[in-house]
Parts: C-alpha cells; structure tokens; sequence
C-alpha cells in the first residue's frame, strides 16, 4: 500500500458511485453507463473505483472484467462480504484490488450470526487468500460507528497483523456527527499506529461531507465518496462536496480535477434520471446566484464578496445576478446593462417596488426580459402605476432609438 501521501497532506479518494451508488433506490446501471461512468471518472483523478459487487452474478462479473480490461488510469476493486465464496468470486473478475467487509457491532454481529472471533478468524484467512491474487486488500469494518472500541480496535489490529492495505471505518447507518469521527480516528492512530484507514459515511443525519472531511483533518488516509452523494437511504459523501471541502476548507488535498466536478455529476444525473436540488453544494445550479441587494452589490465590486471560490474554480460560469423580492439598485443596473439599457438609479430605484411585488406573486425571481419590461413602464401587474419620469414613451423621458418601446430602448 503507497503512504506517501500521509506526508503530503494527500487524501485518497475511492470512488464507490458503481457499487454503493448503485445501491439507491430505483438505481441500476447497464453495462455500458459503468463503463462510462468508470472512464469519466478515473479521467477526473479519483484514485481508486470500487466497481462491483462479484457476489450478485454471472452479469456483474462480466462487467467487471470489461471495466479491468480497460486499463484506466485509476485501480479497480471488488467488493465482497468477509467470505471465501465471495472471495473466489471476485478473483475472476481481473482488478487489481479487493475489498472485504466484515461485520463489527454487536448489533450486525448477531444479525448476521457471527461472534467477533469468528470475523477475526476469517480475516486472517481471507486476507491472506486476497493478498495472493490482487495488489491490494482493504477490509472494511462494517457498522464500525456502533461498534465497542475494544471489538473495534482489536479488528484494526488483527488486519494489520493480517497484512490488510488498510481498514475501512463504515458509518453503516450514518449516525456519526465530526467530533466523533474525529475522537475515533484519533484513538485509532494512537492504539494501532502504521495502519492506513479510510472512513466511509453515510448521509442519514446530513453529515456525510462533514464527517469525511473530520476524518481527513484528524490523519484518516482515504475517503470513500459517490457522485452526488447517491447510495442507501440519504445516500453517501458526496465526491463533488469532499474534494471541494477540503481544498478550500483544509489544507489538505486530492488528485480530483475540481473544474470536472460539474461533468461527472452531469453524467450521473442523465444516467439516473435524478435532478440534484437547485441548492446543492458545487454542482446545484443556484449555488452560484445571488438576488439581496447587499449580496449583488458587493459582488460587483468582489466577486469572492459572497462566495468561497470562484465558479469557474469547480467548473462551473461566472455568478448570476437576479432580480427578485431582495433585490436593490445595484443588481437591478447590471441586469439591464446586460439587456443594453442604460437608466438612472434614480429611474430604476422607481421601479423597485414593482418587482419586488411581482417576485412575491410568483414565488420566483423575475428573467431578465420582465425587469426590462417594468423599467421601461411595459410591466403587468401594476406596472402601469410606475412613476411617468420611469417610462420610455413618455415625454418627460430622452430616449435615444427610433422605437422607444422596443427593448433596446437606451435611456439615460
């Protein structure tokens, strides 16, 4: 297993999109979207994918191997429960790695039959089978955030003993808030030192992106993430929110290509069908929109006023300024320099309450269009009520065109 990035301040992104994000409801990718979700995203620097699940059948293994014979850029992995029948099954598929999750609470302990020592037993066994056939064995410890420390420590250290390449924490059911992650990741790195760990998170409480990057701050070496966050239930570490999160946030780093972010979550979308809210983090598309007055105006003046980074930072265009119920002179200038119109603030401050009227009845931000409407005096809904010195046919206005109620109409 390569450490060199425990100095660096590297974190290793593994990529499980093609099995846990396969996992959400109404998910199933064919054949050929894997393929191309799997190149798109070993092409954007994620350094591992986990692509399969070897166990499910004849079908999944066929298109694992397609996926090895590809050659990408970033090493593929097989995921399996801690058994030698999946452990057989996943030495046919041709990647070079291998994942083996293990049970680790008492909880799925006795939900699945098995004593702690039985799971320690079989992962000196299947460790050492994995580590015959593939370049590397991570081994996960399953529902580790409601495991006992003492079961749990003594996991970690039998796969170090084992010969394991790292050991995967799995926030099963999500219930872990950052300072627990961070006590935990902690603790780890104190009882059982040289013992690479990832942390894989679960989004049930929301707190999939802020616990991956606890455990990135507090020395864990890997996160495990999904294109937007799909997987079980509230789904996973969103790999968009992750590597934005700790390069603007830490001073830790991944080898992701930040400006591919809107591209793979693009891709994943039309593949799924599923629409990320216009709010969500990088990729939504009104994450880079600004309607306050106070915002707009400072964002002309800054474009960082009101924003982490730069969008074009992660891919994505310059800010959008839009008028709606919060909007101020400022905004409202910009918006119709870019439609042509020049007016006085004084003739534009006039037109104010209008629109915002107009945004409170339709619940929404006006287009560009309908603010040049109501500036220029052309509005509906009480637009005729704007004051004569706002309206471009009136006389008490100097306007410039030939047609002074066309929308190229220049008044000053």
């Amino acid at each position: 297993m390569d450490t060199k990035y425990k100095t660096s301040g590297r974190v290793i992104i593994s990529d499980t999109t093609l099995r846990d994000g396969e996992q959400a409801p109404g998910v199933a990718f064919t054949r050929k979207e894997k393929i191309t979700l799997a190149a798109a995203l070993s092409d954007a620097g994620v350094d591992e994918l986990e692509v399969g699940t070897p166990a499910m059948g004849a079908e999944e293994r066929h298109t694992i191997r397609e996926m090895a014979r590809l050659k990408l850029k970033s090493p593929l992995t097989c995921w399996c429960r801690g058994t030698a029948e999946d452990l057989e099954l996943a030495m046919e598929c041709g990647t070079q790695g291998v994942h083996l999750s293990f049970p680790v609470s008492d909880r799925l302990l006795a939900a699945t039959g098995k004593e702690a020592g039985q799971v320690i037993e079989a992962l000196y066994i299947l460790v050492a089978r994995a580590k015959t056939a593939f370049d590397t064995c991570t081994v996960g410890a399953m529902d580790a955030s409601r495991a006992q420390r003492k079961t749990l420590d003594a996991f970690v250290r039998c796969a170090r003993e084992a010969g394991a390449s790292r050991v995967r924490l799995a926030d099963t059911v999500g219930i872990f808030t950052p300072h627990a992650v961070s006590r935990l990741v902690t603790g780890l790195k104190a009882t059982v030192p040289n013992m690479p760990l990832e942390f894989h998170g679960h989004n049930d409480l929301g707190m999939a992106t802020a616990n991956s990057v606890a455990a990135a701050e507090s020395g864990i070496e890997a996160l495990s993430v999904t294109v937007g966050g799909m997987g079980e239930r509230a789904g996973n570490a969103a790999l968009e929110e992750v590597a934005a999160a700790l390069a603007w946030g830490t001073p830790l780093s991944t080898g992701i290509e930040l400006t591919d972010l809107p591209r793979l979550c693009a891709l994943a979308e039309q593949i799924t069908g599923i629409s990320p809210p216009p709010t969500k983090p990088i990729t939504g598309a009104a994450v880079f929109t600004h309607e306050s007055g106070i915002h707009a105006h400072a964002m002309l003046k800054d474009p960082t006023a009101f924003q982490p980074f730069a969008p074009d930072a992660v891919g994505r265009e310059a800010p959008t300024i839009v008028a709606g119920k919060h909007s101020g002179t400022s905004a409202l200038v910009h918006i119709l320099a870019k439609e042509g119109i020049r007016m006085s603030r004084k003739k534009i401050a006039a037109a104010i309450p209008i629109i915002r009227r107009e945004a409170e009845n339709k619940k929404q931000g006006l287009t560009p269009r309908e603010v040049t409407a109501i500036c220029l005096g052309h509005g509906q809904n009480g637009s005729k009520k704007m004051p004569p010195a706002a309206r471009c046919a009136t006389s008490k206005a100097r306007c410039e065109c030939s047609n002074p109620r066309s929308s190229g109409c220049h008044i000053r």
